[in-house]
């Protein structure tokens, strides 16, 4: 069932709204566009650290560091104003604190989630 739910998954289109440019970025929080891509770095070390530790805790059914990283994405991705994400990483966060979802429904989300950040990632690599 999972692995059927994953292709599907892979074959949909992630909608993203959010359109980042660190130029912009920069200017409206007041600091320089050097300073502003150090900012983006740090975030895609740190979030793709966090995914890694995430999985790796929902595959082991770690529930209560799973819900703290997801929070953490959570928390990332809203001070860097990616909401999609910032959502995304909730709805795991909620599902995980609630104990209703089996391991596939998370892992499913884990996937829209990581799926959702490659996205973003490859559009601030693009600017760095």
């Amino acid at each position: 069932m999972f692995l059927k739910a994953k292709g599907l998954l892979q074959n949909a289109f992630f909608e993203y709204i959010h359109s980042m440019n660190i130029r912009s970025s920069a200017a409206e929080i007041g600091i320089s566009v050097e300073a502003y891509k150090r900012i983006c770095t740090l975030f895609i070390e740190n979030t793709d650290k966090d995914l890694l530790l995430l999985k790796t805790d929902l595959e082991e059914n770690d529930l209560t560091q799973s819900a703290a990283t997801a929070h953490h994405i959570k928390g990332a991705a809203a001070n860097m104003d990616y909401e999609d994400l910032a959502s995304l990483a909730k709805k795991l966060q909620l599902m995980i604190q609630s104990g209703t979802a089996d391991r596939e429904e998370l892992l499913l989300q884990y996937e829209q989630l990581s799926q959702g950040y490659q996205k973003i990632k490859e559009e601030i690599l693009a600017q760095l």
